[in-house]
């Protein structure tokens, strides 16, 4: 899979990227980046202990990582939840938004896993 064609998959703003990034292989390294990073699950984590404060500084990172990779659909799922977090207390929304944020987290990172790993191929 082209990088191209994985931000098209992921719903996100491949001429943002370039612009930024200048080039796949720079896209590419920051791929690798994401691959490690760990705010998504430092959000589902704190949220099993009620810990709003850590929840919110997770879901705040994982949006700014979005935005900065120009992952469209990420960075609004993600911006969401900060919003339902930014109060630190449980609320009605927080779950749904939750469940919603790792849907797209999924796609996001299938997609990522695909493009390196067709690059590693050589195909």
């Amino acid at each position: 899979m082209k990088v191209e064609e994985c931000y098209a998959n992921m719903k996100a703003d491949y001429a943002g990227a370039i612009r930024v990034f200048q080039n796949d292989e720079r896209i590419m390294k920051y791929f690798r980046i994401m691959q490690k990073d760990t705010s998504f699950d430092d959000i589902g984590k704190a949220l099993e202990k009620g810990d709003y404060e850590v929840a919110f500084r997770g879901a705040h990172t994982l949006k700014g990582v979005a935005m900065n990779m120009h992952f469209t659909a990420l960075a609004k799922d993600a911006d969401e939840l900060t919003e339902a977090l930014r109060s630190r207390e449980a609320n009605t929304n927080i779950i749904h938004l939750m469940e919603k944020t790792e849907k797209t987290y999924q796609i996001t990172m299938d997609c990522i896993d695909a493009c390196l790993k067709s690059t590693e191929e050589g195909n």
